[in-house]
């Protein structure tokens, strides 16, 4: 490996050589931020003529090519400044051009962004990778100003660029970026080792990203000839699918996240994907790493459909992966990836498979209602699918849920009946109240209405925040009891004439022509229309009227559950976060695995599960078990034989193991809510 000090200016100018990006290498994206903070560098610097240079991060490359002509650079990191500075000379060329500096117009044009002399193939001075490749070929061209290619990073920032060089800083761009600098890395063939380089690299751009790891690390140690066949065939496909076409951001990072956690029933940190990846996956070139990208690329069409509904051809299903992503439940998304797959391998039809993601928004839904903390979501999500029972497909996912208890439990209707009588639903996020009030709207209605991203409609109080002298009057005493419900789901509606009706009393907002209840095109407004005055019991009758409805949106599964409770009694096994058991519950009873701080245990004993966790939070908060030993909560000591059987928790320390499965169970949870982790100790038991 040589390193050195190098002008931007000096290495891009080099003839007849090509800067190769090669398909391992993420695709262009740096965005309008990172254009800015380059071009205020650049006028910062081309007009100081104190400052010399300004220092723009490394460039790292492989010559791949020595004896033959043009001679080939891979660039292994440095591809976004690069294809950036590239953009700047295209728009400084142009704008040249348009104001009559041809002579340098033909500079930049042979000097940085072509090899005059070589054929179409090497023909540019950079060559990006072929997703980015036209958009670089039309820029290059300018005899088509329309771009109509589709979104483009490129297209966007030299259009960025073009529009801030002005007459009057065109001379100082080009100067500034003369004086541009960078570490010059040129590697070593059969010295360097590529894939170790890039991976530990350290860019002043934008940071790499998980998929960005993964790709190097499945595509670069092929030759260019399988580097290509691999990144066409798979990668690139890959990478479509798993773009967001809305905000055209792509969810490759998540969705290899989402496929380790089903395929490894535990949840990788978002900083770990690739490091769980490389560790599930050693990469051996051949049918293997063929065998595993067709499975990523099967999965990642159904994961397409899950973060863009509209591309799911079905309408019953479309409609409802719309609704998911509403109530933002993206926690459920590996789960729904093995619902997916077997929705496409027919194991289940339609009806089922709207009605498993019917069952989803339940259950999370109703756990939103209830205040039931989200982190639970992610184990339970894991690993739900392993209870499915292909011949009971629904039945078992339902049986599955209502099972559990504690904080995974699944909301009764007597719950839910408690928690909105009270519930604020107005202070609480947009997105989960405008998905409450649209789908209290439109359940049951062939035409829908748009409440997402509609201005015309807002969330009205009926009885105001700010109520008027008549609205006391007319309430007198119970006007305090209103205000305390004044946020909740029964007081609540929704309406396009939100500022008109304001805090006017209720039969004016009632009656009043084309804006009142009477008259709203809502359907939700149509039951206020029946009431002469708004008190504690015309708000007792919706709130009454609204549970119901909720209850039958998002439905708790009883019958069909309680039927699996007593046919499958045998076939499905119980799980558990241990602090939600009574000590008691586990005599008699064997685990079939547990799961705690990303490891899962295979048929541990309780004192398997006493060893792991001590092992686990001993190294994290020693502190906390001498605190329990002098609370004589559980005894410590580094002399073995202090103890009937000792249990090794560190290289020093020991506890006693000697105890029945009450007795063990007692010492971990009394750790854990010690330790207050956030972390959850999932058991299931054996049938």
């Amino acid at each position: 490996m040589e390193a050195k000090q190098n002008s931007v200016f000096k290495f891009m100018q080099q003839q007849d050589t090509q800067f190769v990006i090669p398909v391992y290498q993420r695709n262009y994206d740096w965005r309008n931020e990172q254009c800015q903070q380059l071009m205020n560098d650049i006028l910062a610097v081309g007009s100081d003529d104190a400052t010399q240079s300004h220092f723009v991060g490394s460039i790292v490359y492989l010559q791949t090519s020595i004896t033959s002509t043009p001679t080939f650079l891979t660039i292994i990191d440095g591809q976004q400044r690069l294809t950036t500075l590239t953009l700047v000379w295209i728009a400084l060329q142009r704008r040249a051009l348009e104001w009559g500096n041809e002579r340098m117009a033909d500079e930049i044009s042979k000097k940085f962004l072509i090899n005059e002399y070589q054929d179409d193939a090497a023909k540019m001075k950079l060559r990006p990778i072929k997703k980015d490749d036209h958009a670089l070929r039309h820029l290059l061209d300018n005899t088509h100003p329309e771009w109509n290619g589709g979104f483009s990073r490129l297209i966007e920032n030299f259009q960025f660029f073009y529009d801030t060089i002005t007459i009057q800083t065109l001379q100082t761009v080009r100067k500034g970026v003369e004086k541009l600098v960078f570490i010059d890395v040129a590697l070593e063939r059969g010295k360097d080792d590529p894939q170790r380089i890039f991976q530990s690299l350290n860019s002043t751009g934008l940071d790499l990203s998980q998929a960005d790891l993964i790709r190097n690390y499945v595509l670069l140690d092929l030759d260019p000839k399988e580097q290509d066949k691999i990144y066409e065939n798979y990668w690139a496909k890959i990478e479509e699918y798993t773009q967001e076409q809305s905000r055209k951001e792509s969810r490759l990072s998540d969705f290899i996240r989402d496929y380790l956690t089903f395929k490894t029933r535990d949840i990788p940190n978002k900083d770990k994907v690739f490091v769980t990846f490389k560790a599930k996956y050693p990469i051996n070139n051949g049918p293997e790493l063929e065998a595993l990208l067709q499975d990523l690329r099967s999965y990642s069409v159904w994961y397409g459909r899950l973060i863009n509904p509209q591309t799911e051809p079905n309408e019953a299903i479309r409609e409802q992966l719309h609704l998911i992503n509403r109530a933002s439940t993206t926690v459920a998304y590996p789960f729904l990836l093995e619902v997916y797959h077997d929705y496409g391998k027919q194991v289940i039809s339609v009806a089922e498979f709207v009605r498993v993601l019917e069952l989803v928004q339940s259950f999370t839904f109703r756990r939103f209602l209830c205040d039931l903390p989200t982190n639970a979501l992610n184990k339970i999500f894991a690993t739900l699918h392993r209870d499915v029972i292909p011949d009971s497909y629904l039945q078992s996912l339902e049986a599955s849920l209502v099972r559990r208890q504690g904080k995974h439990r699944f909301p009764t209707d007597d719950e839910i009946e408690r928690q909105l009588a009270v519930k604020d639903m107005y202070n609480i996020k947009a997105h989960n109240r405008i998905y409450f009030f649209e789908r209290l709207e439109n359940h049951g209605q062939k035409i829908k209405k748009q409440v997402e991203g509609n201005p015309d409609v807002t969330i009205e109080h009926i009885f105001p925040q700010r109520p008027g002298l008549e609205w006391e009057r007319e309430l007198g005493e119970e006007i305090e009891e209103m205000k305390s419900r004044m946020n909740t789901a029964a007081n609540l509606t929704l309406s396009a004439f939100n500022s008109s009706l304001s805090n006017r009393p209720f039969r004016e907002k009632r009656d009043m022509p084309e804006k009142g209840y009477r008259d709203s095109q809502l359907w939700l407004d149509k039951f206020l229309a029946e009431f002469e005055r708004w008190d504690m019991a015309a708000m007792q009758q919706r709130q009454q009227w609204i549970i119901d409805r909720c209850k039958t949106i998002w439905s708790y599964p009883k019958v069909a559950a309680e039927a699996m409770l007593e046919e499958e009694q045998l076939t499905l096994g119980l799980e558990f976060d241990i602090l939600d058991l009574a000590a008691d519950e586990v005599t008699h009873r064997k685990l079939a695995w547990a799961s705690f701080e990303g490891e899962v245990l295979d048929h541990p004993s309780y004192r398997d599960l006493l060893q792991h966790v001590c092992h686990v939070m001993f190294q994290r908060e020693p502190h906390i078990f001498f605190s329990l030993d002098s609370q004589n909560k559980l005894s410590v000591r580094s002399d073995p034989r202090f103890f009937r059987t000792p249990m090794k928790i560190s290289d020093t320390y020991h506890v006693e193991s000697n105890l029945s499965a009450r007795d063990l169970t007692l010492r971990i949870q009394t750790i854990l809510k010690a330790c207050q982790t956030d972390e959850e100790l999932i058991v299931r038991f054996e049938p």
